[in-house]
């Protein structure tokens, strides 16, 4: 009974047991979040690395609810008591996203302050929506081939997106600074920045497309930049297996910049824009803007095209600019570049802002400017084209001003700000008098008015005898090209000015020719000394000896001349043959001392000392008279 008992007991047991199991909850296994792993990675990075009570810094990664996407916030910023710290390195499983809006900045040594896996998965996206991400070189030296990289993206699998006025920087310091190094994409928008840091190499965003990867987006009012000491370049597409090899695509637009500038030693910065290594393509448009920044005139451009590159596209409202030089540099004149829709290329050199044997063709409005000038000339006139030259020739494109900036309108819309130039409207223009003189030996012409800056030719024309001596210059700022040059270029200062034109006497006596100054002075002198001076015909009266006398002196003054030019003696000659001839003109044609009152012949008396020829008159009237009286006494007597 008690063992039938002791079963019953058991049974009921047993069943007590199962019914409480039967209601307990089902538990299963959860599955693991592939999160997780950067999770722990950002945790163990801050308890490896980050100090604590040091600044408050702190870095933390949340999951969000849609399953695919990971929240790193907090702030870590520089500090120059935060011991020299590791990368945090991130592996972004297949298809998640890693939203970064945290403040970063460790102070590394020799390595990138975010470096993401190989590892990574296919899809994967590391996103910077806010925050910033800086490199900050523990060493301080230039040691390293990879120094100072903000983000470092080993996978090719993974896109990085830099947006929402977040940025990137690479170290100040190191052989090699990026902002940005990736197999992968890149894409930069929504005032997203990105900028290299100050190594002797630096590049904004370097991709290498040697795993099919690599293309560069910018767009959104975004800006890429770099600010290396010896070479620096906004954005440089590779493929490191061959030159051959296709390199990533290009794409800048949306109001865009892309630009590399110098820091330190401008004078030595080959710097560029865009550097295309591979056999990459170029599109740009959308009002994007590429420009150099500054550097060595000769080493600076805004775009380098490689040998294999076979296409660059420019539309849209686009620019490519450089003050300093060339804008784009093609290794291959084969490669094409492609203009449209106003798209504008401006570089200051003194052939070409495309260095390219066979010139592009742009069509629509678009335009190539270069800005030839090589004199350092500051100030231009505004609708002016001075030290422009235009291909299509007649592009509309001129000297203007914009709101308070100065520089070049273009396509109507364009506008090109040009720093250290001053684009004067014609009203506002000051000019100043260029008085050009001449000194003994020659003339000189070229006096005008002339604005601050601008030129003329003036010119020096030396005697007969006389050389071109120089020029001498008077006038705050003014100057002449070549004051040694009978024909110069005289540039305009800040006030009136003068320029004068001294000659030097060369001699030239051998070539003088005095002999007929020296015949016509004796003629003279013969007919003054042959001449019978009186009142009566045939004599010459004395003043016309005397002015002949005062000609022969005048002449004689020439002839002893010391100097005296073949022009000055055929004048004199020229002057004394007058002379001479005024004399011969002024003989006494007719007596006037033998006439009465009444100027009648019949009253002549024949008197002592009257001429030969009265005398034989009064014998021809003589014979007449006596005829008459024969002729007379003969008819008295017949009768």
């Amino acid at each position: 009974m008690y063992t039938m008992k002791k079963s019953k007991n058991t049974l009921a047991l047993l069943l007590s047991a199962v019914m409480v199991l039967t209601l307990l909850p089902v538990v299963t296994a959860k599955a693991a979040d592939p999160r997780d792993g950067i999770v722990t990675a950002v945790n163990d990075y801050v308890t490896n690395n980050i100090t604590p009570g040091i600044n408050n810094h702190n870095l933390t990664a949340t999951l969000e609810s849609d399953n695919t996407t990971v929240t790193i916030t907090g702030s870590a910023p520089h500090s120059t008591n935060e011991p020299v710290l590791n990368t945090l390195t991130l592996e972004i499983p297949a298809g998640i996203t890693v939203d970064w809006q945290a403040e970063f900045a460790p102070y590394v040594s020799a390595q990138p302050a975010v470096c993401i896996d190989s590892n990574s998965g296919a899809g994967s996206v590391f996103k910077m929506s806010a925050g910033r991400i800086a490199s900050y070189n523990g060493t301080g030296s230039n040691n390293s081939s990879v120094d100072g990289i903000g983000i470092k993206n080993e996978c090719s699998d993974t896109k990085i997106i830099i947006t929402g006025n977040s940025e990137v920087k690479g170290s100040r310091w190191g052989s090699a600074t990026y902002g940005i190094w990736s197999y992968g994409d890149v894409e930069v928008s929504d005032s997203g920045y990105v900028v290299g840091g100050g190594g002797d190499t630096s590049n904004g965003i370097y991709t290498d497309a040697k795993n099919g990867a690599g293309n560069i987006t910018v767009t959104g009012n975004a800006k890429v930049t770099a600010t290396g000491n010896n070479q620096s370049m906004g954005i440089k597409s590779d493929n490191t297996t061959s030159a051959d090899s296709k390199g990533g695509k290009i794409i800048v637009s949306g109001n865009a910049k892309i630009g590399g500038t110098t820091e330190l030693n401008p004078q030595y910065a080959p710097n560029m824009a865009i550097a295309i290594a591979a056999k990459g393509e170029v599109e740009i448009l959308d009002n994007a803007e590429i420009n150099c920044g500054i550097g060595k005139p000769n080493a600076c451009y805004s775009i380098f095209v490689s040998k294999n590159t076979d296409v660059v596209s420019l539309s849209n409202n686009c620019k490519v600019v450089n003050y300093y030089g060339c804008a784009f540099v093609f290794e291959n004149d084969a490669t094409q570049l492609v203009m449209k829709e106003n798209a504008a290329v401006f570089g200051k050199n003194t052939a070409s802002a495309v260095s390219k044997a066979t010139q592009p063709d742009p069509s629509g409005k678009a335009v190539i400017i270069t800005w030839t000038d090589t004199t350092g000339k500051t100030e231009y006139t505004a609708d002016s084209t001075d030290d422009l030259k235009l291909v299509p020739s007649n592009a509309n494109v001129k000297w203007a001003k914009s709101g308070d900036n100065s520089g070049i309108s273009y396509a109507d819309t364009g506008f090109i700000k040009i720093n250290g130039v001053t684009v004067n409207e014609v009203n506002d223009i000051i000019t100043y008098s260029l008085t050009v003189e001449a000194g003994k030996g020659g003339t000189a012409t070229g006096s005008t008015t002339l604005a601050k800056g601008e030129t003329t030719t003036i010119t020096a024309t030396p005697k007969e005898n006389y050389s071109f001596n120089g020029w001498e210059v008077s006038g705050a700022g003014s100057s002449v090209s070549n004051s040694k040059k009978a024909s110069t270029t005289f540039t305009m200062g800040d006030e009136d000015a003068t320029v004068k034109a001294s000659f030097k006497y060369t001699g030239g006596s051998a070539a003088i020719n005095k002999k007929p100054l020296q015949n016509v002075i004796k003629d003279a002198k013969d007919l003054i000394t042959n001449a019978k001076v009186g009142t009566s015909a045939g004599q010459y009266p004395q003043s016309a000896v005397d002015t002949l006398q005062a000609a022969i002196d005048k002449a004689n003054n020439v002839l002893n001349k010391t100097n005296v030019t073949q022009s000055e003696l055929d004048q004199a000659k020229s002057d004394m043959d007058a002379a001479i001839e005024a004399f011969k003109a002024s003989i006494i044609k007719d007596s006037t001392n033998n006439t009465t009152n009444n100027n009648s012949s019949s009253s002549k008396v024949p008197k002592t000392g009257d001429t030969p020829e009265s005398i034989v008159w009064l014998f021809v009237i003589a014979i007449g008279s006596g005829l008459a009286c024969i002729l007379l006494f003969r008819r008295r007597k017949q009768i």
